[in-house]
């Protein structure tokens, strides 16, 4: 009997010490840059993309790039807003032969705080893809480390919102017209 008892005894501490494990690794911060976008459709090929970058790190985020794939952008241009101040330096630089576009952002201030998040950070660019605009990526980096150091990296979210057609909503428009200058139908008889 006493073995039986033992094996029991060590059973449930191995049960106690999974059960605690998992409690210990289920609370762990998700440390990572979230970016996320909303894109529409401005007027044929030019898209807009309003985005969202989210501080889940352990530190400030000072400097961040959006990349943009060379086979589908072109004509990248950073619209200001008055979400990101003045204390933010953006600029563009357009996809070349086999390079990618991208839009670099570098704060002399505080930067994106832990925990927060800068919003309405707008690129306006030409898109050639046949589907909507929905692969980039982005990096994150220590602009205080002697060179640049790779702190984050991940794809970048996007919604997209398409725009109906132009020709959609006229031929919609006018058919609506029509019916309604038409009048009611009349009910045809027929004798049998």
């Amino acid at each position: 009997m006493p073995a039986l008892k033992i094996g029991s005894d060590m059973s449930m501490q191995k049960m106690l010490f999974s059960f605690i494990c998992y409690l210990v690794l289920s609370f762990q911060p998700a440390w990572a840059t979230i970016i996320t976008a909303t894109t529409s459709n401005v007027s044929g090929n030019t898209w807009e993309s309003r985005y969202t970058i989210n501080n889940n790190t352990g530190s400030a985020i000072k400097w961040f790039t959006i990349y943009f794939d060379f086979n589908h952008y072109s004509n990248l241009v950073y619209i200001p807003t008055a979400e990101v101040g003045v204390d933010w330096d953006v600029f563009s630089v357009e996809p070349f032969l086999s390079s990618d576009g991208f839009v670099d952002a570098f704060s002399f201030g505080d930067g994106i705080g832990i925990g927060q998040s800068l919003s309405n950070f707008v690129v306006r660019y030409q898109f050639s893809g046949q589907y909507l605009p929905v692969m980039q990526s982005f990096e994150v980096y220590d602009p205080d480390a002697p060179e640049p150091t790779l702190l984050d990296f991940g794809d970048v979210e996007i919604t997209a919102v398409p725009q109906p057609q132009a020709l959609w909503l006229f031929a919609t428009g006018f058919i609506c017209l029509l019916l309604k200058r038409r009048g009611p139908v009349p009910l045809i008889r027929c004798r049998i």
